[in-house]
């Protein structure tokens, strides 16, 4: 729920609110994702906190919604953002990033964010991002060591374990600390 409310905050931030000479205006929310699943939950729970604010999809609100495969992102961004949208949710890295080069002045809420936004490019500081760029983000390079001392401690005779990932050079980071972690503990990692 914090995630919903997150989300039509940082909308509402963007936009403004709909007060006065913006109470005519048709507010233009864009949504990018490489899965059709978001969809729903977005539907389901950021619509009516945005609706909450004065925010309402037929009245003053337009939804331009672009899923598709992680290799037609870039062109996906393209055509969400011809339709002139005034702040897009961008839902995975790849959305972010295609979001981001497509158009150098629309606002983007991030959502389920892997990457580092500073280290990306999107942020200043995590304090005081700066930009354009606002939302959620889940960091786990440091949880997931912590996720393979727990394994490790559950079934410490497993020598190699198999970590499911994009392919390189995505996450190539992450799956290198690690790696760093796998070592320590004596344990040889493939990247599947």
């Amino acid at each position: 729920m914090r995630r919903v409310l997150a989300f039509a905050l940082c909308f509402t931030l963007l936009v403004g609110t709909t007060s006065g000479q913006d109470a005519r205006r048709t507010f233009r929310l864009g949504i990018l994702s490489p899965s059709a699943l978001s969809m729903p939950l977005i539907r389901q729970h950021t619509l009516p906190e945005l609706a909450r604010r004065g925010f309402v999809v037929g009245q003053n609100l337009q939804i331009e919604e672009r899923v598709g495969p992680l290799d037609r992102m870039d062109a996906l961004a393209q055509d969400l953002i011809s339709t002139k949208p005034d702040v897009v949710i961008a839902v995975s890295d790849f959305a972010i990033r295609a979001t981001y080069v497509a158009d150098p002045n629309v606002p983007i809420v991030m959502s389920f964010i892997g990457d580092d936004p500073v280290a990306a490019g999107y942020a200043t500081s995590l304090s005081r991002p700066g930009g354009r760029v606002t939302g959620l983000m889940m960091l786990s390079h440091d949880l997931d060591a912590k996720r393979l001392e727990l394994l490790h401690e559950v079934l410490p005779s497993a020598k190699r374990i198999a970590v499911l990932r994009y392919p390189p050079p995505r996450h190539d980071t992450t799956f290198a600390k690690l790696g760093v972690a796998a070592d320590r503990l004596g344990i040889i990692l493939h990247g599947v």
